[in-house]
């Protein structure tokens, strides 16, 4: 959770709360999602041109291993979401007690 306080005219202090994990946990996996993608499409490419070529095309093996670490990685993002998700809630009520207002639920609407 990452909590701003700002201060804005007429006295008042706009507070900015961020729930959710930290940007770089975020960047990790996008970039995990991008190298284990492209690797896949290498693999793929590779072991086409090798099948052409008559040789023995082991850039389909690097493929596989590639998607399937790929499935994993999202196997793993998926469960760390659904298991983090009652924290969340837990955060968030604790940020309207603390503030006292249901705050939250306010940002919610004005975002729509």
């Amino acid at each position: 959770m990452d909590l701003t306080f700002e201060a804005v005219a007429n006295d008042h202090t706009l507070v900015r709360c961020l729930i959710g994990p930290i940007p770089t946990i975020w960047m990790l996996f996008a970039g995990g999602y991008l190298a284990l993608t492209l690797l896949a499409l290498t693999g793929l490419t590779l072991g086409f041109a090798q099948h052409l070529a008559g040789s023995s095309p082991w850039g389909y093996p690097l493929a596989g291993i590639a998607a399937a670490a790929l499935l994993t990685m999202i196997i793993v993002e998926r469960s760390g979401r659904r298991r983090a998700r009652p924290d969340m809630y837990y955060l968030g009520s604790f940020v309207d007690e603390s503030l006292g207002c249901d705050c939250l639920k306010l940002a919610r609407e004005q975002a729509e």
